[in-house]
């Protein structure tokens, strides 16, 4: 997979997670609403027109009902008769109806039929409303279950994509970096290893291996013009000197050096080094244990470090070099 779609694949996936747990929380709102406003229109209205008939009898205590009263009866049954929700409601407004006529005369038997029957009215609602509820309830908890197992899964999800992000793309570039750092501090032999990556990546860190085992061949066998036997001549007189040798040419590129010197390159001091020789290229003085000799003009310079022991090389020994590389 090359790299931009491997961006745009973990993004999207996040993004779809985000959006699934947003409209899942939205859909469980969407869901309680009509249960809330079941109640309110199915119990609560015949429960508050109950209640005014109950107000209505009441207030004509055992006189019988003025017509004004009658009419805010009528109406309370009325509305009763429209909202019937419940199979036991029928019934209860029935024998209303049949003991309504007697009971507006005045107290008595059909009076207190009728208020029962109001009272199991609003009874019977009473218990609508604690099922629905219950209902509502048992609505919620099973979306915010809902909703906090997808949340767990999304949380899952996106622990993976980040796994997947630090494997192949954050890992393989920080070791890139590392790399370079490392070979520009003197560690020759670093190397990106090959991995899973985006094919852009596997390319980058391919090149960089490239550039840096040409680099380190450049090094090693020294400017591309000198014929074999003279490459093979100069890289054995330097492998029997046993201090770190390197031949520097004027503009304080390393052309060769022996065994000792390509570790020292590779290590603490390489960079130092480094620096050293090239300084020493352009007609520095040299530092403290860094012998300088003049070569060919094709070759430039014989360095030899040896900070612990004086250099004992001889400007006769500089000269066969010069003349067997000339």
């Amino acid at each position: 997979m090359d790299l931009r779609r491997e961006v745009v694949t973990m993004i999207g996936a996040l993004v779809l997670l985000n959006v699934l747990l947003a409209f899942s929380t939205v859909g469980l709102l969407a869901r309680m609403g009509p249960a809330i406003q079941q109640i309110l229109e199915a119990n609560v209205y015949s429960m508050s027109a109950a209640e005014d008939a109950l107000v209505v009898l009441a207030e004509a205590g055992d006189a019988p009902i003025l017509p004004d009263d009658e009419a805010a009866l009528e109406d309370a049954l009325a509305r009763l008769d429209d909202n019937v929700t419940e199979d036991e409601e029928a019934p209860a407004l029935a024998r209303i109806r049949r003991d309504l006529p007697v009971a507006v005369v005045g107290p008595g038997p059909a009076r207190s039929a009728v208020v029962r029957e109001l009272d199991r009215l609003m009874t019977i609602n009473s218990g609508a409303m604690e099922r629905a509820d219950v209902d509502a309830r048992r609505l919620g908890q099973a979306g915010a279950w809902a909703s906090a197992l997808l949340g767990i899964f999304a949380f899952t999800v996106s622990l993976l994509v980040l796994r997947r992000a630090r494997v192949r793309l954050i890992t393989p570039l920080v070791e890139l970096d590392e790399v370079l750092a490392g070979v520009h501090s003197g560690q020759v032999l670093r190397r990106c290893r090959t991995r899973e990556a985006p094919r852009e990546l596997v390319r980058v860190a391919g090149v960089v291996n490239d550039l840096l085992d040409e680099r380190a061949e450049h090094q090693r066998i020294g400017p591309r013009d000198l014929t074999p036997p003279l490459a093979s001549a100069l890289q054995g007189l330097l492998d029997e000197r046993p201090a770190p040798t390197f031949v520097v040419d004027r503009e304080g590129a390393i052309l060769r050096a022996n065994d000792a010197g390509m570790a020292l390159l590779g290590g603490d001091q390489g960079e130092p080094l480094r620096d050293a020789l090239h300084a020493a290229s352009r007609g520095d003085d040299p530092i403290a244990g860094l012998d300088v000799r003049p070569l060919s003009n094709q070759l430039g310079f014989l360095c030899t470090w040896a900070p612990t022991a004086a250099t004992t090389t001889t400007t006769a020994a500089a000269s066969d070099m010069s003349e067997g590389t000339s």
